[in-house]
């Protein structure tokens, strides 16, 4: 800003220079003008209170002064947060239709029950994961909701059992319990009344089942629980894998082997039921579990 008043300054005494000059030379009036007082040049004085001439810089400056304040952009209002929600526990999932080869199963258990009033079948197979307890369990579902007797399920699987799992019956008390003593088989079982049947499941899972799962031990729960039901199943542990699968075998009147389809080999399959005969009890037939149809299910039938 000085150097812009520096320059105005020079201008007006350059411009005031040759007028000075002009009064300053004799000459002569002239007669019949009037006298008149030259123009005098307007003194520029920056520290003067009252401006008699406005910079355009000031002027640019208060015009931008005058403009409204730019508003401030409109900041979009964050949504809420979502409080967090623990996951809620899946609900149980329900049984499927059972398929009819079920009912056949029933009718030739009938057959081998004949005139007796309890029957107690072992459903075991040959190696783990071939569907023992799956078959078990529909095959209580089946004899429950036939109204054939009163049917009770026991989870003989002590290592790895999962029937509380599919009816929900927790663990506190079951098999592992009352072959130990501690409580005894009507306070430990559950009744399912959506099904028809009652469930006793294995107790606490363990690598080691109690020592006292001996003959008597278990002959003693099944009558026990033949004393409430027509039927007891037993969801027994695979029979190649562990010896108190024969255990089992000695106190139930029939067994029925479960195979896997395009996966149990024959010599296991042969070896499982060598196991079930020396235990002593009848081998009723198998369940060829899993099987797949590559043409449809009747033309089957017809071969």
């Amino acid at each position: 800003m000085s150097r812009f008043y520096e320059a105005m300054k020079r201008a007006l005494e350059q411009q005031a220079e040759p007028r000075g000059s002009q009064e300053a030379s004799p000459s002569q009036p002239v007669e019949g003008a009037k006298e008149t007082t030259p123009p005098l040049a307007v003194p520029f004085d920056p520290d003067a209170t009252t401006s008699v001439r406005h910079d355009p810089l000031d002027e640019l400056e208060d015009y931008l002064h005058a403009l409204p304040a730019p508003a401030a952009p409109a900041v979009e209002a964050s949504p809420a947060p979502v409080p967090l929600r623990l996951a809620e526990r899946p609900a149980p999932r329900e049984l499927r239709p059972l398929h009819p080869a079920y009912e056949r199963i029933i009718q030739r258990l009938l057959a081998f029950r004949g005139g007796r009033r309890h029957c107690c079948l072992l459903v075991a197979s040959a190696v783990p994961g071939e569907g023992a307890s799956t078959v078990a369990r529909n095959l209580a579902v089946a004899l429950g909701g036939s109204q054939r007797g009163r049917v009770i399920l026991v989870d003989a699987n002590l290592r790895s059992p999962s029937q509380h799992e599919a009816f929900q019956t927790g663990t506190a008390d079951g098999l592992a319990n009352v072959l130990s003593g501690a409580v005894t088989p009507a306070a430990a079982l559950r009744e399912v009344p959506k099904y028809g049947i009652a469930v006793l499941p294995s107790g606490r899972p363990s690598d080691s089942p109690p020592h006292l799962q001996t003959v008597p031990a278990l002959q003693g729960v099944i009558t026990s629980l033949q004393s409430q039901f027509d039927w007891v199943i037993l969801d027994g542990p695979p029979v190649t894998t562990y010896p108190d699968a024969s255990t089992f075998a000695a106190v139930a009147d029939g067994a029925i082997l479960v195979l896997r389809a395009e996966r149990t080999r024959w010599e296991v399959a042969e070896r499982a039921m060598k196991v079930l005969n020396e235990a002593g009890v009848t081998l009723l037939g198998g369940v060829l579990n899993g099987r797949r149809y590559h043409i449809p299910e009747f033309i089957y039938r017809r071969l």
